[in-house]
């Protein structure tokens, strides 16, 4: 009998989890999330001008940063828009005899229009494959009364070879009824999150099947990480991005930051920044995600655990040859199979042995 490979039952067991939580979410009432209310959710502040995570002293373990503000956006100089129409002509009459007010429809009409005319340098970072409101994606697309929100516009992220290879990361620009916190994230929000993680998971169950048996799967993905952009009432936007690992959903969100103030052009520079994103990461790996505390820390970080496995190799093989490529390769995947089989509670596996002829 032929048996999957560890990493096809841990992406099976992610999935219901991921299930299990989203349906959980959807049962709570419309109210913030604190940091301590959610067994299965870690929760960590972030800023909104750089997207450094914050983490307290009590903080369990830190998160990969999938996402990040992109600072190669080129946007125009002007950002003459409605909305800064509107806060220029505040409490006088319109034409109809209406006062003007500034509001969240207008600025996520400003936003929209200079979304689209904003592109990152080198054009490669902005492929992203617009997700359709018809078709296999029409559910991501309705409204929900109870925790009140409603989605404009969504996108995966696409490979450098077309737009039919699809990476894991995703992008979801959402509106909020209502404001329940300014420094914390809500319940609405995360099902919008966690929804849009589901249908990675969802697209990919056919496909799989038949890449059951191969070790390397370079277009098939293990993660999901998506971003949203959520407007608020009152003129207010947050940022949020979250990805599953080990039976914990971690999520990095912003405050909701007030657009009608003086620091609008910079707030709005930066948010279409966060519409283009810096992505990171590789989600065709089924291997543990590094944690990026400062560019210059990762690569000396990186080049320490390699030589940690070069000496371990050499204690424990004393006179032969060192590994290759190909041979750490094999066994750092069957360490991390071994590891989520523990985690997740699934039946444990015979040694892979690595042929060194």
């Amino acid at each position: 009998m032929r048996h999957a490979p560890l990493w096809v039952l841990s992406y099976r067991n992610k999935q219901r989890e991921l299930r299990q939580l989203h349906s959980a979410l959807k049962q709570q009432d419309a109210s913030p999330v604190f940091d301590t209310s959610c067994k299965h959710i870690e929760l960590h502040p972030m800023k909104f001008m750089t997207g450094q995570i914050l983490y307290g002293e009590e903080e369990v373990g830190p998160m990969f940063t999938h996402f990040a503000p992109n600072p190669h956006v080129a946007i125009p100089d002007s950002l003459e828009d409605c909305f800064t129409k509107s806060r220029e002509n505040r409490n006088t009459k319109s034409n109809n005899g209406d006062i003007i007010t500034p509001n969240t429809k207008q600025l996520f009409e400003s936003f929209e229009r200079r979304s689209r005319i904003s592109r990152p340098r080198p054009q490669q970072e902005s492929r992203w494959y617009p997700a359709s409101m018809w078709g296999k994606y029409d559910y991501l697309f309705n409204s929900n009364d109870t925790h009140g929100f409603t989605i404009e516009s969504g996108a995966t992220r696409t490979e450098a070879t077309g737009c039919k290879t699809t990476s894991g990361h995703r992008l979801v620009v959402m509106k909020s009824d209502s404001l329940l916190h300014e420094s914390h994230t809500s319940i609405g929000e995360l099902v919008v999150l966690v929804n849009w993680m589901i249908a990675g998971f969802k697209d990919q169950t056919k496909p799989m099947r038949s890449k059951l048996g191969s070790l390397y799967n370079d277009r098939f993905n293990h993660d999901f990480p998506t971003m949203v952009i959520s407007f608020l009432p009152d003129c207010h936007v947050r940022v949020l991005f979250g990805y599953f690992e080990r039976s914990m959903l971690k999520v990095a969100y912003t405050k909701a930051i007030d657009f009608d103030t003086d620091d609008y052009d910079t707030n709005m520079r930066t948010l279409l920044q966060w519409a283009w994103p810096k992505v990171r990461s590789d989600t065709s790996k089924p291997v543990p995600l590094p944690t990026i505390l400062e560019e210059n820390e990762e690569e000396d970080k990186d080049d320490n655990w390699e030589l940690e496995i070069e000496n371990t190799h050499r204690d424990e093989k004393s006179g032969s040859h060192l590994e290759t490529e190909k041979e750490k390769e094999v066994r750092k995947r069957k360490d991390v199979q071994e590891s989520d089989c523990r985690k997740f509670s699934l039946p444990s596996c015979k040694k892979i042995k690595v042929d060194r002829s």
